[in-house]
This record gives structure tokens, sequence and C-alpha cells, in this order.
């Protein structure tokens, strides 16, 4: 058998690092990312998760940032890579404990096209959510909001929705935190933030 890192590092070189290339990500190490001029970023890592079955053992996750969240993060005085959305790599057939572990030698070109494959796919989602509208239409549209883990969709939706502009919707949004002074989500920072982008449009 391989060695673990020295196999990781050949699938991240072979099989991961090509196709993010192509959609435009840069490379450090195991981690990739992907930056539009308006600084909203996804961004790839790739994490070795070792049971000593098979030569590469790993975890991939992508990472959404639309510029927008990242601007309240700064505001806010949080980590501005905090991210809005994520998703590991899943692999095909995988029962649910270990759908998201890729396990196999470096010998087994099935496994590795499927990873390219399976990966190609998610970074071209993470790289689509960086645009508030489309991000917005995914959190309209999955009630178990995979991706945002425990975050309330009402608020995503309320700083996405600032994006497009004012609307009846938003106004509503905005009022029902107003009246609602334990929210749990963030501070009142954050309904004045989304008014200042309003204002600012």
């Amino acid at each position: 058998m391989v060695r673990p890192a020295k196999a990781l590092d050949q699938v991240v070189r072979n099989r991961i690092a090509p196709p993010l290339k192509d959609l435009g990500f840069t490379r450090k190490g195991r981690r990739f990312t992907f930056e539009r001029p308006d600084g909203a970023r996804a961004v790839a890592t790739v994490r070795p998760f070792t049971l000593g079955r098979n030569d590469a053992e790993f975890h991939v996750d992508f990472f959404a940032q639309p510029r927008v969240w990242r601007d309240f993060m700064a505001l806010e005085g949080r980590d501005p890579d905090w991210h809005l959305w994520s998703q590991r790599v899943l692999v095909p057939g995988a029962p649910g404990t270990m759908r998201d572990h890729w396990s196999f030698d470096l010998g087994d070109l099935e496994a590795g096209a499927s990873l390219t494959e399976e990966l190609a796919q998610l970074a071209h989602t993470a790289v689509s959510f960086l645009e508030p509208s489309a991000l917005l239409t995914h959190v309209h549209s999955n009630p178990y909001l995979p991706g945002l883990g425990s975050r309330r969709a009402v608020v995503v939706a309320t700083l996405l929705a600032a994006t497009e502009g004012p609307s009846p919707e938003l106004d509503a949004m905005l009022l029902a935190f107003d009246q609602d002074p334990d929210w749990p989500d963030f501070n009142p920072a954050f309904t004045a933030f989304v008014r200042s982008r309003l204002a600012g449009r």
C-alpha cells in the first residue's frame, strides 16, 4: 500500500486539481480557491480521513461565500472566510455513514474517474452559489436547507434578497425581525446592514 499522504497528494494532483483548475480555482496545497472580482469566494478543501483500508482515504468539502455574506461577516468582526453554504462531495452508492468518505487504491481507475465527475459537478454548484439569486432559489426550493447547517431560512433569504433590491416580501421579513427581539441568529446589526444595502442601491 502506498503511504497515505503520498497517495492523497497523487489523487489531488491527478483527479482533483485538473477539473478545479479548468473552472478557475487556484491551488495551495490541498486547498483550492475561486474568487470573483467582487470578492465572492468558493473554496474546496481536501482532508485525509484514514481508516487503513485503501491507498487514499479522504473528504472533499466545498464552501461558498457570496460577497454580501462576507461583507456582513466583516462588519460583525467575524471571520470573513466563514462560509454561508457548504457541502461534501458524496460517493455514489455509498451507505449513509460512509457516503462522504472516499477510499480507493491508486490503481482503481473507475473510482478515480467517479471522484473527478462528482467533484466537478459540485464545484459548478459552489461557483454558481456565489450569485445571490442562485443561492436564494436554492433556499426557497429546499425546505431542509442542504448545505446551510443550522441557519434559519428566513435569515439567509433576507440577506440574499437584499442584493436584488426592495420588495414587499423583504419589507415583511425585516418587519418580522423588528417585532421579534429574541430571534437568535444575529444581533440587530443584521437588519441595519440589510437596510443599508437597500439604501445604497
